[in-house]
């Protein structure tokens, strides 16, 4: 079906001008964050893109394939979470004398997700307005949760996490010679998607509210490039498990979250400088109500292990709740150089992005017990701290044919933080204090240093792409 839509609509396109410029372009990318003992994180993708540009209607098809994966050992338990997505997307773009109506479609058999934007403007851009809408599904996330540590009543849970979402937003903007400045909102809303062949999963009911300011200044010796942005989210997300058409939830967990920041940028033919900072709060609220436990084991079995075990254990309660923020900033500087042998056209490039890293931790686990009628409690406060400060160097090379095109262009990233420090402390229901690892993984009982492990410590990336331009 997919390849019918595209084939009409470059048809269409052809024949609405004589005039058109087509693009092609293979690419890959991955971003791999190694500590191969505690935590990992890896993601790669490959994607094939077309685009044919006419007087009239633009035309874009991409075929993607990406993979994601991750995880997380602590204490006893690990996390590992995986996402494969295969798909393809279409978008077209009509522009008309006061009006641009754009167009797209992607996803593949199980999930689709659409877009529609319209904007009004004048002849000369001096002032423009538009809306979106848009919605749809998303891949879907496995998670396993296996205990390092077997007992045979709860060694694995396996969860897959889906959400439909919808958002729809508008922007106002304005061009003045070589002044152009836009103002975007957006908003965003997820319902829980069915589960009928999931025997566990993780599923969400979250609104979010974004808020951009884009600025651009096109200079004679440069484009300087500013923005700014404002994101709220307010999410519950609900750990669910469905036996015999009977839905019961063990474990709910209430996030809120704030993230500010702005970015500039100067750029020009041979250095591209930027300079940028961002804060980000995250809060966790404490619920006491019954079944609103962030995690209650006892619900996650199957009902005949409840009627015939005595589960002292898996009666046990857990109710997590604080507060986290963070603080980054960074600074980049690249060069590029340009030299033409044989009227070939090569640009090697190096840059350097300078960033610092703050945290800070504020929260709290209560581990709830009932027997009978007597409620035991028992809490932990944690307190931590983290500062970070590295860079992330790359290396970059670009060479296109005599026309310009043919092209090739390859970038590879190594992140290197120089000096990291952690702190973490427990604080137990006698107000004795510890210091625990990040990780959770001790040897021989032995406190680790404050600076020897970190999750995600360090990693590289790279993304390479080859195409051509008629």
């Amino acid at each position: 079906m997919f390849q019918k839509i595209l084939v009409f609509f470059l048809t269409f396109a052809a024949l609405a001008s004589a005039e058109w410029k087509e693009t092609g372009m293979a690419r890959c990318s991955g971003l791999f964050l190694l500590n191969e003992n505690d935590a990992s994180a890896n993601v790669f993708g490959c994607q094939i893109l077309d685009s044919l540009r006419t007087s009239v209607l633009d035309i874009d098809a991409k075929l993607r394939h990406s993979e994601t994966s991750g995880s997380w050992t602590y204490k006893a338990w690990k996390l590992k979470s995986e996402m494969s997505v295969s798909e393809m997307k279409i978008g077209t773009r009509g522009k008309f004398r006061h009006l641009i109506l754009e167009t797209s479609v992607a996803g593949n058999n199980e999930h689709l997700r659409a877009l529609t934007v319209s904007s009004l403007q004048l002849n000369d851009s001096l002032f423009y307005i538009g809306m979106h809408l848009g919605g749809g599904s998303v891949g879907t996330l496995k998670t396993e949760w296996t205990t390092l540590v077997p007992n045979g009543l709860l060694d694995t849970v396996d969860l897959e996490y889906e959400a439909r979402y919808r958002t729809k937003g508008a922007f106002i903007g304005s061009k003045y010679l070589r002044h152009a400045a836009e103002i975007n909102w957006d908003f965003l809303h997820t319902r829980r998607a069915p589960f009928e062949d999931v025997h566990d999963a993780i599923r969400d009911s979250s609104e979010g509210f974004l808020g951009r300011l884009n600025y651009e200044y096109r200079g004679t010796s440069g484009t300087i490039r500013f923005w700014a942005l404002w994101a709220h989210l307010n999410s519950e997300f609900f750990l669910l498990r469905s036996e015999e058409n009977n839905v019961k939830r063990f474990g709910y967990l209430e996030l809120r979250g704030n993230l500010e920041g702005a970015n500039l940028a100067y750029e020009n033919a041979k250095w591209n400088l930027q300079a940028g900072a961002f804060f980000l709060q995250l809060e966790i609220p404490r619920h006491a109500e019954r079944f609103f436990e962030t995690l209650a084991p006892q619900r996650a079995l199957d009902y005949s292990l409840l009627q015939t075990l005595s589960l002292s254990f898996y009666k046990v309660n857990y109710r997590m709740y604080g507060d986290l923020s963070g603080f980054l900033s960074h600074a980049k500087i690249k060069r590029t150089f340009e030299f033409s042998p044989g009227e070939f056209h090569l640009r090697p490039g190096i840059s350097a992005d300078f960033f610092y890293v703050q945290g800070k931790l504020d929260g709290a686990q209560e581990n709830v017990k009932t027997a009978l009628i007597l409620t035991q409690v028992r809490k932990r406060i944690y307190e931590g701290s983290l500062n970070a400060f590295g860079v992330i160097a790359s290396l970059s090379f670009k060479v296109e044919t005599p026309k310009r095109r043919f092209f090739f262009d390859a970038n590879a990233y190594q992140i290197a933080p120089l000096i990291l420090s952690k702190e973490l402390t427990e604080t137990d229901e006698n107000g004795n204090e510890v210091d625990v690892s990040f990780t959770g993984n001790t040897e021989d009982g032995k406190v680790p240093s404050k600076t020897e492990y970190l999750p995600l410590r360090t990693g590289f990336a790279f993304d390479a792409s080859i195409g051509f331009r008629f």
